[in-house]
């Protein structure tokens, strides 16, 4: 029994001083992998990138314990990951495990789930077995350069309800709820420092900046707007006036220079205006729900004014009245965001059923075009001129850049119908026809292609049609799905991670620069090049 024993040990101990030989001859670089260029598609092994000395303390200390003596039965192989394209981002997923074992085991640096390289393992031995088995994800998007995070400005105690770019300054002004209104100037270190910190009587919960008089605009819980004058140097903030504008919580505010107005919409269910020379109340008018946000166009003096109920109603104000011009309905949810474009006359609207309406005002024509590429709520909108594209931000941290240099396709309104329009057979509440032809009634669908009423037997398909404004799989009918082809399901949008629930955003366009804030108290700054 003790021979057997100390026979079983030695062949352990030569198999160890074997595998110490052969990790050896890997460190020496007798087969360790070249580094090829970023150019040629190749990712370099995180083994071979630890100094010399990091490497030889994990091979020796990596054989005490249990994963050292796996790899004592299961020598460590590299596997090859296929070449990929210039435009496709690679998903690396390291996972380790033994098949003598039959159980997991840990990696000793596994690589971080989800994190995107550019290049690739070099041609190695096509065998399968092994300790570490890599498994790479192909997903194919359009080309766009990811958001650079500048700078994380943190300090304010509640949620961050506003922040505005300073423009031609490295600046930017902040209104949080917790009763304080900050202004950062960016330091020679590249971080953000406070230069004006102003407490307000209640929280603050929206703002309007207007650079060339350097005036601020707040609105507060309490129903208040508050002006103030800001220095030249940003470092003094002065108190103007008081403005009794609602009786509610302030939604939205909108400083005009030339009419010498400030507009404003809020809790209260309505909107109104306010002379800023006298602080007299120039005009209101009341909803039926909360006002949510606000758009106007200084040249017609045209407001928009999106509501909790949906609808966005356009007015035309005048001195001391207003009017109705029209009210447009398309949206299921509360209306969350408008940017309003003045040079081609397009609204655009985001609501709380995670889509986006762009509304032709300036065509006349009632034409509209659905964008849905969020997974909540659309909270932020804002409209590049130059670049033809619409950048989105949604409660989940989701950035979209839209494509609007294009032409698109305006959604089918759905039809409606007693029977499917494919089978005929009836639905539900088609009692007479159930009755007639002795079948169960069937629950009605639409094609989002074709708009049709159809039941779940002639619609089993699923598929993306980016040109109609669907960038993710929605219920098309079986013959719309044959007619899709596949450079039809390209996308014309690119996503991005702000990785923070965002309810406000601002963009310099000239710089390129981003700024978005939310809930978590974080106001966080991002370079972004948006188009070639």
């Amino acid at each position: 029994m003790t021979l057997r024993v100390l026979f079983q040990l030695y062949n352990s101990m030569s198999l160890m001083y074997a595998y110490y030989i052969y990790q050896l001859w890997l460190l020496l670089g007798l087969r360790s992998c070249e580094m090829v260029s970023e150019s040629q598609g190749e990712i370099t092994p995180a083994w071979d990138n630890k100094p010399f000395w990091r490497r030889l303390y994990s091979t020796f200390y990596g054989s005490l314990t249990m994963g050292g003596w796996a790899r004592l039965l299961l020598p460590l192989r590299r596997h090859p990951l296929p070449r990929v394209g210039g435009g496709s981002d690679v998903v690396v997923r390291r996972r380790a495990y033994s098949r003598h074992y039959g159980r997991c085991l840990r990696a000793e640096k596994p690589f971080s789930r989800g994190r995107r390289y550019t290049r690739h393992y070099g041609p190695r031995s096509p065998g399968r077995s092994g300790l570490y088995e890599m498994a790479a994800e192909i997903h194919s998007r359009p080309q766009s350069s990811r958001p650079a995070l500048l700078s994380k400005i943190e300090g304010h105690q509640d949620a961050v309800s506003a922040a505005l770019i300073i423009p031609k300054e490295d600046g930017i002004i902040t209104a949080s709820e917790d009763r304080t209104i900050r202004v950062w100037l960016k330091r020679d270190s590249g971080q953000y420092w406070p230069s004006i910190y102003h407490t307000m009587s209640s929280p603050c919960s929206t703002m309007a900046y207007h650079h060339d008089s350097r005036r601020i605009f707040v609105g507060q819980d309490n129903g208040a707007i508050m002006e103030f004058h800001i220095s030249e140097d940003f470092n003094k903030m002065n108190f103007v006036k008081t403005y009794p504008a609602h009786q509610n919580r302030v939604s939205a505010v909108i400083f005009c220079l030339e009419a010498e107005w400030v507009i404003s919409t809020g809790h209260d269910k309505c909107v109104s205006w306010m002379c800023t020379r006298s602080g007299n109340m120039l005009g209101r008018h009341y909803f039926t729900s909360w006002a949510s946000c606000l758009q106007y166009d200084f040249e017609t003096q045209h407001a928009f004014v999106g509501d909790y109920s949906g609808q966005i109603t356009l007015l035309k104000l005048e001195q001391s009245t207003c009017s109705v011009i029209t009210t447009l309905k398309g949206h299921e949810g509360s209306i969350a965001s408008l940017w309003w474009d003045p040079i081609q006359r397009l609204l655009f609207s985001g609501a709380s059923d995670n889509s986006i309406i762009m509304w032709d005002i300036g065509g006349r024509r009632g034409r509209t075009l659905l964008l849905q590429g969020h997974h909540d709520k659309v909270q932020a909108l804002c409209y590049l001129q130059l670049t033809r594209q619409l950048v989105s931000c949604s409660a989940d941290g989701g950035i979209t850049v839209w494509n609007m240099d294009i032409s698109r396709e305006e959604a089918p309104q759905w039809l409606e119908s007693d029977s499917c329009q494919k089978c005929e057979q009836p639905f539900f509440w088609n009692i007479k026809q159930m009755w007639d032809t002795k079948t169960l009634g069937l629950r009605q669908h639409h094609c989002r292609k074709c708009g049709k009423a159809v039941c779940g037997k002639c619609s089993t398909k699923r598929s993306s049609y980016p040109v109609m404004g669907f960038e993710f799989q929605v219920r098309v009918c079986d013959a719309c799905f044959d007619s899709i082809k596949d450079e039809d399901r390209t996308s014309l949008a690119t996503f991005h991670e702000g990785k923070h629930n965002i309810s406000h955003m601002s963009m310099d366009i000239s710089r390129g620069l981003m700024v978005t804030c939310g809930s978590d108290r974080v106001v966080k700054a991002t370079v972004e090049k948006l188009k070639e």
